[in-house]
């Protein structure tokens, strides 16, 4: 007999997801910039909540077998997204040591003014985005660029602030 996923109850599937979600949050609003269980909280609490997984697929007597076949599937069906992944990383590389990356820094930062350089970082992330059709591509080859211009217009690059933003929006 194939146990399918759908004699499992809502209520009972959806108890991993729940409390790795509340574990991250947790981590998260309470330890900021540390982490709860030490160096490798997050795979503490990804190794934990699958374990719950595991026994309420034990208590539902689902197979192993069956459960190896689907992870099989899952990481099968991931390839095209892991080669896109490796594709712009090498492009990156390329662009990087021919240079093209360095120039768009040295253009940017003499072309562009401070004032408007943000809106422009939108333009131009969305226009290269739509054109090659993929994010990973804009983040890995005039995002670098982007990042580089806007820190020497000493523009943050990322908002340190996440957790109390957090914690003042839920407190």
């Amino acid at each position: 007999m194939d146990i399918t996923s759908s004699e499992i109850s809502l209520g009972k599937s959806i108890i991993p997801i729940v409390l790795l979600i509340t574990m991250l949050f947790y981590n998260i609003i309470f330890f900021e910039n540390n982490d709860w269980l030490g160096d490798y909280t997050y795979h503490y609490i990804l190794i934990f909540t699958s374990l719950v997984a595991m026994i309420i697929g034990l208590s539902e007597k689902i197979k192993i077998v069956f459960v190896l076949k689907k992870i099989v599937s899952s990481i099968k069906s991931i390839g095209t997204p892991i080669m896109i992944l490796l594709l712009v990383g090498a492009l990156a590389g390329t662009w990087k040591v021919s240079g093209i990356i360095p120039a768009m820094v040295y253009y940017g930062l003499n072309l562009v003014d401070p004032s408007i350089f943000l809106p422009l970082t939108l333009i131009v992330s969305t226009l290269v985005s739509l054109t090659t059709g993929s994010s990973y591509t804009t983040s890995a080859t005039v995002g670098i660029a982007l990042v580089a211009v806007g820190i020497a217009f000493n523009i943050p690059p990322r908002n340190d602030s996440w957790s109390s933003y957090l914690r003042c929006l839920f407190w």
